[in-house]
C-alpha cells in the first residue's frame, strides 16, 4: 500500500514479521528512496548548499533520515565533532529556509483580508471579515 507520501508500505496487523528471512528482500525494496524523494531531496540540497555558500559554510548533504553531515571537501569531509553550535544553529536555518522555498509553489497564499459569508443555524447569511 501506498501511503500518503507516495512511499510504499506494508501493513501486518497483530504480527511482527522484522526477523523473517523471506521478508527481507522485500523489506529493503521497500526502504530504498523513490525517483521523487531522490529528486526533491536533490533539489533540497542544493537548495540547502546555496544557503550555507552565502553564510561562507562548508556544503551539507541531508540525508532521508534528515541528519546532515558535512559533504566530502577536498581534503575529505569535516568531522561532525567539528560542528560547534553556531554552525549547526546555521545548517538547521538554511534547511528550514530551503524547505519552505522549495514547497512555497504547492501551498495555497492565506487568505488575509478576505471576506467570507457564514450561514447560520437559521438559514440566514452573514457576511464576515477574516479576522486575521
Amino acid at each position: 500500500m501506498d501511503g500518503p507520501s507516495g512511499r510504499p508500505r506494508i501493513d501486518t496487523p497483530g504480527t511482527d514479521l522484522t526477523g523473517s528471512a523471506l521478508c527481507a528482500d522485500s523489506r529493503a525494496a521497500l526502504e530504498a528512496s523513490t525517483p521523487i524523494e531522490r529528486k526533491a531531496l536533490a533539489q533540497l540540497n542544493a537548495l540547502v548548499k546555496t544557503c550555507l555558500a552565502r553564510r561562507h559554510l562548508p556544503e551539507v548533504r541531508i540525508a532521508p533520515d534528515w541528519t546532515w553531515p558535512w559533504a566530502p571537501g577536498p581534503t575529505g569531509p569535516k568531522p561532525d565533532a567539528e560542528l560547534d553550535q553556531e554552525e549547526s544553529r546555521a545548517v538547521r536555518a538554511c534547511v528550514g529556509s530551503s524547505r519552505r522555498e522549495q514547497l512555497l509553489p504547492y501551498v495555497a497564499p492565506p487568505a488575509l483580508g478576505s471576506t467570507f459569508t457564514l450561514r447560520l443555524p437559521t438559514g440566514s447569511e452573514r457576511a464576515e471579515s477574516d479576522p486575521r
